[in-house]
């Protein structure tokens, strides 16, 4: 008989048949397993948990939960994805746009784009509330295509022909307001990555607009996911992801317990009618 809890019991691994998956669900419940005591134990609890991290960069971070039920290991993925907040653009007004993509598909691309801000300093935006300095991270993006006045002739690389043939996110410029200088001193918001290529130019064509980005969670949109598959996207520090998905499911235990003793001392129906 395997000791309860052994992390080398074959029933906790799960395996992969050729035409099914088995052992995908818990079955460490009391009366289960006749002769094993299942009943949890948060000491025992300590004791199996293991979480080990592999890799740890300035953009990601790999680790190893061991000895935890895979509902809770997949309830911690969840709210990494949807509800540890980051800072994406929210709002776009362009100014000039004599660019071949439309003003909402360039809005939707850039509102794509993982900001480097980290969102313990910002407040969340109300819907109908104006923008402050203590909510709102203001870029701007000023870009104009011209020919180069000594490119080489008979030179067919647009790069080398124009200049900014290439619109990327290391174009978009941080505009401080209020005291933002201040706060965002040490990291001033910018891209996560330099590289994105948001639209390409050819003499004569501008963006020129002006972009807003707020805090919110991936509940709401898809860019405020701070994670793809549990890599950071350098919205929010990876060192920190986890910690933070920790204390908001703490938060949720805390809610459902308060909500279960609020449902015990209610007055129950069936007797106020009897009576």
């Amino acid at each position: 008989m395997p000791n309860v809890g052994d992390l080398n019991d074959d029933r906790r691994h799960v395996k992969l048949h050729h035409e099914h998956v088995s052992n995908v669900s818990n079955t460490e419940y009391p009366g289960v397993y006749p002769g094993e005591d299942h009943s949890w134990d948060l000491q025992r609890f300590k004791e199996k948990l293991v979480v080990q991290i592999q890799r740890l960069s300035g953009k990601s971070i790999e680790l190893d939960i061991v000895g935890v039920d895979a509902s809770i290991a997949n309830a911690l993925r969840r709210i990494l994805m949807s509800e540890v907040p980051s800072i994406a653009i929210e709002n776009v007004y362009v100014w000039n746009n004599t660019s071949v993509i439309h003003d909402e598909v360039f809005a939707h691309r850039v509102g794509l784009i993982p900001l480097a801000v980290d969102p313990r300093l910002l407040n969340m935006k109300g819907p109908e509330e104006p923008p402050t300095d203590r909510d709102t991270v203001v870029f701007k993006l000023n870009v104009t295509c011209k020919h180069r006045p000594k490119a080489p002739r008979g030179e067919t690389d647009p790069e080398k022909l124009y200049t900014n043939s290439n619109v990327y996110s290391r174009d978009l410029v941080w505009s401080p307001a209020g005291d933002q200088q201040t706060v965002f001193a040490e990291f001033p918001p910018r891209p996560s990555n330099d590289n994105i290529l948001l639209a390409k130019l050819r003499p004569g064509q501008t963006l020129e607009m002006e972009l807003h980005a707020n805090k919110g969670i991936g509940m709401t949109h898809a860019k405020w996911s701070p994670v793809v598959s549990i890599e950071s996207t350098g919205a929010y520090p990876p060192q920190d992801l986890l910690p933070e998905s920790i204390r908001i499911m703490r938060e949720k235990v805390r809610t459902l317990r308060r909500a279960a003793e609020a449902l015990k001392q209610a007055p129950n129906e069936d007797e106020e009618m009897e009576g």
